[in-house]
């Protein structure tokens, strides 16, 4: 019994081992079928090849992590994504580059499902080893004494309940570790857009300051030039604390304030001049 326990533990930390292993590439697996996803329903050219250029960086991120998983049958869906990808980030046209997704999406729903696979048959594998290994210890002959047999029972049921607890244990943390990955993942995927939104924003209000600007210009009115002053503009870091519907509406705000505050200026102005 006492070289049993130590075994059951090895066999217990191996298969935690390979269950962090597996959550890492399964993570970053869901990452790429998210990402071709998104690169397939894009509703413009742009869109379509960002996405298919992130989808190829989460491909190429699994293939390095799913080696060491031990998800061989994994690596034949992730080497023809990579090349699909690969033509989608930088296609001949529109039509081109979707049909690449299109193939690029089915190789990243096929990864996912050999992950589940693999991941599946690892722990079927794990649960085989212990059950053998408790089972051979109860055919261990022991002596004709009652007493002792009752005492190798019970031990033997201690040491059931003990595997039993530990899978229990093992099952809530890789399901509390795959909640905070989903969740870190839809955040990170969130904060992508707040970006791309920031970009485009500051960009259209850099052109619609320019615009005041030259029309202050045009009639002398230093108050209304005074009210453009660019304060609109801020780092990608400000984003981290706010979500992406706050962030539109940070935009659309400085949009409005910035016209009412030119034209109540430009107001001012043409008084002036009567």
């Amino acid at each position: 019994m006492k070289k049993i326990l130590p075994l059951i533990f090895f066999l217990l930390a191996i298969s935690q081992w390979g269950k962090a292993q597996c959550s890492t590439a399964y993570s970053s697996a869901t990452y790429a079928l998210a990402h071709t996803k998104k690169s397939f329903k894009a509703d413009n050219f742009d869109h379509q090849k960002y996405y298919a250029e992130r989808a190829l960086e989460a491909f190429e991120k699994t293939k390095e992590q799913v080696t060491a998983c031990g998800c061989d049958n994994a690596l034949t869906p992730i080497i023809d994504g990579i090349d699909n990808l690969s033509q989608a980030v930088d296609p001949e046209d529109w039509e081109a580059g979707r049909f690449y997704v299109q193939k690029a999406l089915d190789n990243a729903r096929d990864l996912i499902n050999e992950m589940d696979i693999c991941t599946s048959a690892q722990t079927s594998t794990v649960n085989y080893s212990l059950d053998t290994s408790s089972s051979s210890t109860s055919t261990t002959p022991v002596a004709n004494d009652g007493s002792l047999l009752a005492k190798q029972k019970e031990l033997e049921a201690q040491q059931q309940a003990l595997i039993a607890q530990q899978r229990a244990l093992e099952e809530k943390i890789v399901e509390q570790r795959k909640l905070a990955e989903q969740a870190r993942l839809k955040r990170q995927m969130e904060l992508e857009e707040q970006v791309k939104l920031k970009r485009v924003s500051e960009a259209s209000l850099t052109e619609l300051e320019k615009n005041l600007k030259n029309l202050a210009l045009n009639y002398g009115c230093d108050a209304a030039l005074n009210t453009l002053n660019g304060d609109y503009m801020r780092s990608d870091a400000a984003l981290e604390s706010e979500t992406l519907a706050q962030t539109r509406a940070y935009y659309l705000n400085k949009a409005i304030k910035m016209q009412e505050k030119a034209l109540e200026a430009l107001k001012s102005c043409a008084t002036s001049a009567k």
